[in-house]
């Protein structure tokens, strides 16, 4: 049985199968999730495995690049994640991009100067912070509206909460959208996460539900996304197919680099593995369903 872990891949060195993987489709470059892939399965610090296997590749000449879609800047992360056992920009690594870190380089190019912006729900961090913006709690006087981690506080418990679906929250988008300011978010790409099991309604359930009411102003930079993915690819003399994407949802990271021309391999116990097993059928099944029978299977 395989083990809950990136290169663990039912061999016994997990490191030289990943390597001849690389090898063997003249991969140039490889882009990787940070969670549940670089990181452990718990999120506590990265994979040994994983770094293992970066050095191995960047001593080959292989460009790792390692995006997330968090909506923390990239120094969050790398505080987490770096250092002398982790990733290191520059020696096992080439770049390290979050979804926040995108988004807030694109608001301080956008709206030069800073200011006042409201955040729907919880912040998690105050991204733009170092280009001169203030969150305000009143929404009039503020330039845009950032969606924060869609979670609901809960004053009898005093804790932030999950929700399975809008009931807490569409009330509050709907007043906000009559504002008729921009909407920002990073990590907006899917509708709805898996949090221990369960569907919960995140960034993307809130994007999807303005567009229902006619919001068209909305911008948004998501893992893998084509912004995230240029800023990764700029400067480097690569085709499409010398792309492997290493990630663990099978309708966005796959359906991304694929329809991209590049390849994509799909850890086993990630997003989509849990939900094939949800629907009772096997991973392979689950990708043939989404129309990406080519995915590579870690």
């Amino acid at each position: 049985m395989k083990q809950n872990n990136f290169f663990q891949l039912g061999s016994v060195n997990g490191i030289e199968e990943v390597v001849n993987l690389v090898k063997k489709l003249d991969i140039r470059v490889v882009m990787y999730n940070t969670y549940d892939v670089i990181t452990k399965p718990d999120r506590t610090g990265v994979n040994p495995q994983t770094i293992q296997v970066l050095n191995e590749l960047a001593s080959q000449g292989i460009s790792n690049f390692v995006v997330s879609n968090a909506s923390a800047l990239k120094t969050k992360l790398m505080s987490k994640y770096g250092g002398p056992d982790g990733l290191v920009e520059g020696k096992n690594i080439v770049k390290f991009r979050t979804a926040g870190g995108l988004l807030s380089d694109y608001v301080a190019e956008k709206y030069p100067g800073g200011g006042k912006y409201h955040t729907f729900c919880r912040l998690n961090e105050p991204v733009f912070t170092p280009h001169g913006w203030e969150n305000t709690e009143d929404e009039h006087m503020a330039k845009f509206i950032y969606i924060g981690i869609t979670q609901w506080y809960n004053p009898v418990t005093g804790k932030w909460e999950d929700m399975l679906n809008g009931e807490k929250f569409e009330p509050r988008l709907r007043e906000l959208a009559e504002l008729d300011l921009p909407f920002v978010v990073a990590n907006g790409g899917d509708e709805f996460a898996i949090e221990n099991g369960v569907h919960v309604y995140r960034q993307g359930s809130a994007i999807k539900y303005l567009k229902s009411l006619g919001v068209k102003n909305i911008i948004h930079f998501a893992k893998p996304g084509k912004a995230l993915y240029e800023s990764a690819m700029k400067g480097l003399d690569v085709r499409p197919e010398q792309v492997l994407y290493v990630g663990d949802t099978i309708p966005v990271d796959g359906k991304f680099i694929i329809e991209n021309g590049g390849h994509f391999a799909c850890i086993r116990w990630g997003d989509s593995g849990k939900r094939a097993r949800e629907m009772g059928i096997s991973i392979e099944e689950f990708a043939a369903r989404y129309g990406y029978p080519q995915t590579i299977f870690l």
